[in-house]
């Protein structure tokens, strides 16, 4: 199989799972709500890295970050609780930045996982 063709087919099979993502819930002067469970209106996908591709790999990553009070992710919350290859990072963190939420009346905490998944034929 060519590499070009491997790397279409590993795009078309990433996944983003969404386990965990925060609603506000109450909140103490100074800190943001605990995570607790709601879904985005509008999910971007990541790309799926073409060195990973290129090696067949699939892998997952989980980021931690803030939904502003206009349902936008706030880029400079956002932190890496784990992944399994730092190259699926930079797609997955570009991809949350392009999601949107609800909007709230206040910002809140919340965690999504993006699973990479390789399939061949």
């Amino acid at each position: 199989m060519s590499h070009s063709l491997a790397r279409r087919l590993a795009a078309l099979v990433v996944l983003a799972l969404l386990p965990a993502v925060a609603q506000a819930q109450s909140v103490a002067p100074g800190t943001l709500p605990e995570l607790s469970a709601t879904a985005p209106v509008a999910q971007a996908r990541p790309q799926y890295p073409v060195a990973m591709a290129d090696q067949r790999q699939s892998g997952a990553v989980r980021l931690r970050f803030v939904i502003a009070d206009d349902g936008r992710v706030q880029r400079s919350s956002v932190k890496v609780v784990e992944a399994s290859h730092p190259a699926f990072v930079n797609s997955a963190v570009k991809a949350l930045v392009r999601t949107r939420f609800t909007p709230q009346a206040e910002a809140r905490m919340a965690e999504q996982k993006f699973t990479f998944r390789y399939a061949s034929r």
